[in-house]
């Protein structure tokens, strides 16, 4: 299918994913042990809930679905979690918005983007915060990205 990704994984990080409880998780990796805030993983997903224009309306981008997922972030995933203010980025070259959140046991960063209609997400988030290393190599993954053709 041609609205998925490849990506060059960070030295030393594995997978860890768990794909026959999913149909959105394309790939987990956790950070290697010597990195502070473990168990620090990163998730990409891809959007098995059907096309953007339908769920989120003929309007929606990568921002406004930003900002919904962050305002429901306490109902959706503890009452004391809190959302960062979003920022437009790009991955892949497609607009992207990202998000840092807090919870009482884990935080990091929601990232969406659209590509043919499709949302993704990439999911980072460490055991109390997150090490310089895990962002650095986050960001490097993000920055390899390419879509299959």
């Amino acid at each position: 299918m041609d609205r998925y990704y490849t990506i060059r994984p960070a030295s030393k990080w594995t997978d860890t994913g768990n794909y026959q409880q999913t149909e959105t998780l394309l790939l987990e990796l956790t950070a290697p042990d010597a990195y502070r805030f473990a168990p620090t993983k990163i998730s990409f997903r891809g959007g098995a809930v059907g096309p953007v224009h339908t769920i989120y309306g003929p309007g929606a981008t990568a921002h406004s679905i930003a900002q919904q997922r962050a305002a429901s972030i306490a109902q959706e995933t503890s009452p004391h979690a809190v959302a960062g203010t979003i920022r437009d980025c790009t991955v892949g070259g497609e607009a992207a918005a990202a998000y840092g959140f807090n919870n009482e046991t884990i935080s990091g960063f929601y990232i969406y983007f659209i590509h043919k209609d499709g949302l993704f997400l990439v999911f980072l988030f460490g055991s109390g915060g997150l090490d310089y290393r895990a962002v650095q190599d986050s960001l490097a993954m993000l920055g390899s990205l390419t879509w299959a053709a």
